[in-house]
């Protein structure tokens, strides 16, 4: 997995660091987060070949073990987040999972958005501008 500069570094240049207290949180979650992201990452289905269907589901995938992580106490919401930042990072397969929620979370109604996963569903309002 990444180490914290490179992680700084490659989330600077991607533009991902706006916020100047994200590197206190770095600080305070990056152990946790990183072990994290490395699971994430290992368990995560596959994107197939331009499947619209098969990258979003690997996305709420992900968002649906980030949950579980959550509820057993395991990642706090700020460890979680830092996780998905590191897997945007680190991932292309991730990345491009998240890049579809994103452009897609628009068109995507409240009432299917109310199953998502709480992880996913944090990215579909800021998606949303909510």
């Amino acid at each position: 997995m990444i180490c914290k500069d490179e992680f700084i570094k490659r989330a600077t240049e991607m533009e991902l660091t706006g916020n100047p207290a994200i590197f206190q949180e770095i600080d305070a979650n990056w152990d946790r987060a990183v072990r994290a992201a490395g699971i994430l990452e290992s368990q995560m289905p596959g994107i197939g070949i331009l499947s619209e269907s098969k990258r979003i589901g690997c996305f709420l995938a992900v968002c649906s073990q980030i949950d579980r992580l959550m509820e057993s106490e395991q990642l706090t919401f700020e460890a979680a987040t830092l996780a998905v930042l590191i897997l945007l990072v680190t991932s292309t397969d991730f990345s491009k999972a998240y890049a579809l929620f994103m452009h897609r979370a628009p068109d995507i109604s409240w009432q299917e958005a109310i199953d998502f996963p709480r992880m996913a569903l944090e990215f579909f309002k800021a998606a949303r501008g909510q």
